[in-house]
């Protein structure tokens, strides 16, 4: 029996749909996350697995050095921090205590970086970007350059070693002081210099929850960074979990 063309249409019209693809869920808890701001990067490729794992969303809010604690305080809700210990500290001292275990340490380190195309020599010549010396600065910048005899060297000073990547990543220096976090966080950026550990001692980060998260079990996203899986993603961004 012939069977016409329309006749044809009618019936694959009928028929159910087929998924091609896995739908994409909703993410069924959303979490901020304040954090110093050359953890972004890893913070935010850990949150991208953690929400495949889970359906649970982590937001990565970097904040500038100074700021993290008026922001969880006062301003914003944060439900989870990363950041130096003395930050945490302060976070203590104001009443927002961090609740119980997990608090993973990692440790990041300093070091001299410049583009991939600029020689080490010609980076090492400057201008340098290098951090202002500020009350909860972790390092001397002065006292680096000097330890990997650039004292000489000419300098531009910068909030933070975020601006001092971005401006090396500008063309505005040639090299900058920054984290190792930095540098595997822009893929445009190389080591020019090692910082030894007698000039920047690594540098100590402490992953938390505040004390007044409003959502339940935020701690489970501190937990996915110690774990195996979490702590590899941040030891590509140069971040490595303490014992």
């Amino acid at each position: 029996m012939a069977v016409s063309r329309r006749t044809l249409m009618i019936a694959a019209t009928s028929l159910p749909l087929v998924a091609t693809a896995r739908p994409v869920r909703a993410a069924i808890a959303h979490y901020p996350l304040h954090c110093d701001p050359e953890l972004r990067a890893a913070l935010e490729a850990a949150a991208l697995a953690f929400l495949a794992a889970s359906d649970i969303r982590v937001h990565v809010l970097p904040t500038s050095d100074g700021l993290l604690v008026p922001q969880v305080a006062h301003v914003t809700q944060s439900d989870i921090v990363m950041t130096r210990p003395e930050t945490v500290a302060g976070l203590e001292a104001i009443g927002h205590t961090v609740q119980g275990a997990p608090h993973p340490r990692f440790a990041g380190r300093l070091v001299l970086a410049g583009l991939l195309e600029t020689p080490d020599e010609a980076a090492r010549g400057g201008p340098i970007a290098a951090p202002d010396k500020l009350p909860n600065q972790a390092f001397d910048s002065a006292a680096v350059l000097a330890a990997i005899g650039l004292d000489r060297a000419l300098t531009m000073g910068t909030v933070d070693t975020a601006n001092a990547a971005f401006l090396v990543t500008s063309g505005k220096a040639r090299a900058g002081l920054v984290y190792l976090s930095d540098v595997k966080a822009d893929p445009r950026l190389k080591i020019v210099t090692e910082i030894p550990a007698a000039a920047a001692p690594p540098v100590i980060y402490i992953a938390t929850t505040t004390q007044t998260p409003r959502r339940p079990q935020p701690e489970a996203f501190v937990s996915y960074l110690a774990s195996p899986a979490g702590a590899a993603i941040m030891k590509q961004y140069g971040l490595e979990l303490m014992a």
